[in-house]
């Protein structure tokens, strides 16, 4: 993959994206690239790990919402996982979490 702040692992039509600490527009362009790519490959299920971010920008959140929209064209889905008390505010705030199946906050 082409980002070098972000850690993406495939099992089939399933991948896993763990993000830096920072999920800020600086890593946007190539993860959107890494996705774009992998969608058009048959990914169908991509999970978004949140476990060692504690930063999200608007440019961060665009490319969430992107990518559920895109992967709702292919009947594919989206998870964000293990994410911070304050990002989970945030996405309450903004009423994504259901749009983007936050499944599980830290404690």
């Amino acid at each position: 993959m082409n980002n070098q702040s972000v850690k993406i692992e495939r099992e089939g039509d399933f991948c896993r994206v763990f993000l830096p600490e920072k999920f800020v527009v600086s890593i946007v362009p190539g993860l959107k690239e890494d996705l774009k790519n992998l969608i058009e490959e048959g990914v169908s299920a991509v999970e978004f790990d949140f476990s060692a971010t504690q930063m999200l920008d608007s440019s961060g959140i665009g490319l969430l919402t992107a990518a559920a929209n895109s992967m709702a064209k292919q009947n594919g889905t989206i998870k964000v996982v293990d994410v911070a008390p304050e990002i989970y505010r945030l996405l309450t705030m903004m009423r994504l979490c259901e749009r983007l199946n936050v499944s599980s906050v830290q404690e």
